[in-house]
Order: structure tokens, then sequence, then C-alpha cells
């Protein structure tokens, strides 16, 4: 993997450097944008598209705008004239255009692609999930993307969650689909009830149902992302019983699974080396927070220190490190970091900007995004 640096000249924030979100193509900036360029270039081909793990946030074209004015708020990609579109933004367009007559299996690269761009309120509409075979996969994760639209919009979240459960669920138990798919449903669904503070005895019942389903499965057929994902989640059931040891060795195997395939990834035969950045970032975030949570803070600051160092151009990643550093009465340091994320923009400008002001009065609002 080719590490990220920033350019001599300081960038446009996110006129710049979420450039990607606009044009399906500018290949800089953080790792979410140059996944948003990946896909960018692999709508127009038959190449299959990678299984991205983080979803964009609802707000982020608006934080966008904000940031960058001259740059248009859209609702749809067609809102675009055809003389500021580049050539995949309106391939994206002409999809859209003939979206009754794609079939499924075309209209989920389109959606996939639109959900990447944060076009979720135009998912809802175009996106009718009784039009197809329930049964069919490519339906069936196309009613997925609609209501998880829905859950973005803040529409029918409980019904949209819970048709999503009920879908996920049939995957996992669907013994005719890959053994790949089935994992990826179970631990899904772990880490989505890992998230419902209240919902501990659903995530047990998943995590025993994700390792039934890994430790049935030759691990020479499920890629190292897959493998990293798998312990990532898993380690969600330690933690949530207050199991700090065995969360640390279920995110070691996870750590150790994400290094081997930033390392595939560099082979330039591979094609997956943006995914591979993309797991390792959600291991090392993963990592500082189960570190701040069992009292190492030392490792936690090590790992969000190496997670500011693999995507510097990420906003996100410095407010961790500056929440951190906040915590634990380093002010000064933690303002550099606030300051750095608010340089780089969408989508936490305001939230660094507050943090900022608040620590030259003295102050610290307790908010802690580890």
């Amino acid at each position: 993997m080719t590490p990220t640096h920033a350019p001599d000249a300081p960038p446009t924030r996110a006129g710049e450097l979420l450039a990607a979100y606009h044009d399906m193509r500018s290949d800089y900036g953080p790792i979410h944008a140059r996944a948003t360029a990946d896909l960018g270039r692999r709508l127009p081909t038959d190449h299959p598209l990678p299984a991205y793990q983080v979803s964009t946030p609802g707000p982020l074209r608006a934080l966008i705008s904000l940031d960058a004015p001259e740059i248009a708020f859209l609702e749809d990609p067609r809102d675009c004239p055809p003389e500021g579109r580049s050539d995949p933004w309106s391939f994206l367009c002409e999809q859209l255009d003939h979206w009754a007559g794609l079939g499924s299996t075309r209209q989920l690269r389109v959606a996939r692609v639109l959900a990447r761009l944060g076009f979720w309120q135009l998912l809802t509409e175009i996106v009718d999930p009784l039009d197809g075979d329930p049964s069919n996969l490519e339906v069936c994760r196309l009613a997925q993307v609609r209501d998880s639209a829905f859950l973005r919009i803040g529409v029918d979240p409980t019904g949209a969650a819970t048709r999503i459960r009920e879908s996920t669920t049939r995957l996992t138990d669907d013994e005719t689909l890959p053994a790949s798919t089935r994992i990826g449903a179970a631990i899904n669904l772990l880490v989505g009830h890992a998230r419902a503070a209240s919902e501990i005895a659903a995530v047990d019942h998943w995590g025993r149902r994700a390792t039934a389903l890994f430790e049935a499965t030759d691990p020479a057929r499920l890629s190292a992302i897959l493998r990293s994902a798998y312990w990532r989640g898993l380690s969600f059931v330690p933690f949530l019983h207050g199991d700090h040891g065995s969360t640390r060795d279920m995110l070691d195997a996870a750590e150790e699974n994400a290094v081997t395939a930033v390392a595939a990834s560099a082979d330039p035969g591979q094609v997956e080396g943006i995914p591979a950045a993309e797991n390792m970032h959600l291991l090392l975030e993963t990592r500082g927070r189960a570190a701040w949570e069992s009292g190492d803070i030392d490792a936690a600051e090590r790992y969000y220190r190496a997670l500011v160092a693999h995507d510097e151009l990420d906003a996100k990643v410095h407010v961790r490190l500056a929440d951190l550093l906040a915590r634990t009465d380093r002010v000064a340091e933690a303002r550099e970091c606030y300051l750095r994320s608010a340089h780089l923009g969408a989508p936490h400008t305001l939230y660094a900007r507050t943090q900022v002001a608040r620590l030259a009065s003295g102050g610290h609002d307790g908010t802690v995004r580890l």
C-alpha cells in the first residue's frame, strides 16, 4: 500500500480532498474518498465492486458544500449540468435515466454507488424492494440498500432496521450461499446488536453462529480482509462482557489478518489495495477504542497515532486522537489535532472548531469520540 502524503500546498479541504464525491474520479484524499473514486472507475466496467465496510454519513454532501460553497449541493446526480460532469458521473446519470430497464444486477451496482456518494433520499425513491423475487440475492441486497437509506434519512428507522435484520438472518441461514456471504451476514448481525447495549444476549447468539460458520470453513477460502473483519466483529462478544484480555486476543488476530491483506495488496497483481487500507483503518480505530475502555491509555494513544499515520488526510482520525489528548489534559497537543481536523474539513469541521474554542476557554465538553 502506498501511503498518502499531503501536497506541498495545503489542499482546499472538502473541495479537493473529497472531490470524489462530486466527480467519482479524484483519486486523492482520505481512504473513504479514494474508495469512492474506485467505485467510479469500476461502475462502467464488468469488474466487481468491492464490499467497502464504511457507510457514507447522511449529511456528508451538505457538509462538503458548507465547507466549499463553490460545490453545489445535489439531491440527484442528474442535477449536475451535463457540461460539469466527469465521464463516470455522466455514465451514472445515463444509468439512472434507464433505471427501470437495468435489471437487478445492474441496479444493485448503481444503488451501491449512489449509497457511497450519499444519495440516500434518492435511493428511497427509485429502489422498489417489492419489484422482484425476494429470494433472489440481488433483490434482497437492493432492499437492504433501500432500508439503509431509510435509516440514514431517519424515515421508519425501526421498521427499516427490523427488515435489514430479517433479510440478513435469511442470508446467514441460506446454505446455498458461499460461506463468505453467510459469515459476513452473521458478523453484521452481531455488530448491529452490539451497538444496542441492551441486546447482549443477541450478540452472544450471533457470536456463536458466526463462530460455527467460520470454524466449518477452510480459512483459505476466505479473504484476509474477511478474516480480519470476522475477528474484529467477534471481539464485541468479550468486550461487552468486560473481558478485555479476550478482546485483545481477538483483535490481535484481526490485526494479523489486516496486515496480511495490506501486504498482499502491495503486489501489483492485486486489486484490493483500498479495501485493505480501509480495513486497517477500522482495525486501528477499534483497537484504540478497546484499549481506552480497558484503561490502557498508552496503547490507545499508540493506536490512534498509528491511525493518523495510516490515513492522515481523514479529518476523523485527528478528532479521535484530539479527544484522547483532551481527556488526558494535554491541551496544547489536543488543540493542534483539532485544528488539523478543522483544516481537513467535512464532516468534522464544526465539532473540531467548537473543541478548539472550548479548550481556549479552559474547558472540554466531555464528548469522547474514541
